[in-house]
């Protein structure tokens, strides 16, 4: 049996000080500097189980269907 992903896609320049916490857990990070349309975001994503994103990104239906692998979205926005 494969061992599952801990990788995270952050997006949207997300601060760097929120990469200790990931990595004491073992979690290798993947960035991606903006925002991303819809077709390059499932793509990028691809089997990553986690994804970070601020408010320009949009987790629409279509990406989440077309990522199966998705379990976690976190949102790194002021207010959340």
């Amino acid at each position: 049996m494969a061992t599952p992903s801990r990788d995270i896609l952050l997006l949207e320049k997300i601060h760097a000080e929120a990469e200790p916490a990931f990595q004491e857990a073992g979690i290798r990070i993947r960035r991606e500097p903006g925002t991303l349309e819809e077709a390059a975001l499932s793509d990028v994503l691809g089997d990553t189980p986690m994804i970070g994103i601020r408010s320009r990104t949009h987790m629409t239906a279509e990406v989440m269907a077309n990522t199966p692998a998705l379990e976690t979205i976190g949102c790194f926005c002021i207010g959340t």
